[in-house]
């Protein structure tokens, strides 16, 4: 039973690990901005954390009222930087401009609703 133990014991302590470096991963892309966004040129004030399934979306010059770009930022913690099948998704909808602007105004949409 001492085996027992100690394998249970080990397991353990692996998946404390595990969570470990899982949380600090999260933490650590959330953080990733106040680090590295200026390196882009963009201002904190202009960077927005979505999470998934892209990190944050930034809009360059807007603390300046002259937008001039928007960036999209996935931030990897670990060895990897693979995008996953969804992240490459959207890099090649941006990459191919399959990008929309839509306006919702709610009285209206109400009044569409009223009519149905």
């Amino acid at each position: 039973m001492e085996w027992k133990e100690r394998e249970e014991k080990r397991i353990r302590e692996d998946a404390i690990t595990r969570s470990t470096a899982t949380i600090l991963g999260k933490v650590g892309e959330q953080l990733a901005p106040l680090a590295i966004m200026s390196g882009y040129g963009v201002s904190l004030k202009e960077v927005r954390f979505l999470g998934s399934p892209i990190d944050f979306i930034a809009f360059k010059g807007l603390t300046d009222k002259n937008p001039e770009k928007i960036i999209f930022f996935e931030v990897k913690s670990g060895k990897s930087t693979a995008l996953t099948p969804e992240e490459r998704a959207i890099k090649e909808l941006v990459e191919q401009k399959k990008v929309e602007w839509i306006l919702v105004h709610v009285p209206t949409e109400l009044e569409k609703l009223e009519k149905t």
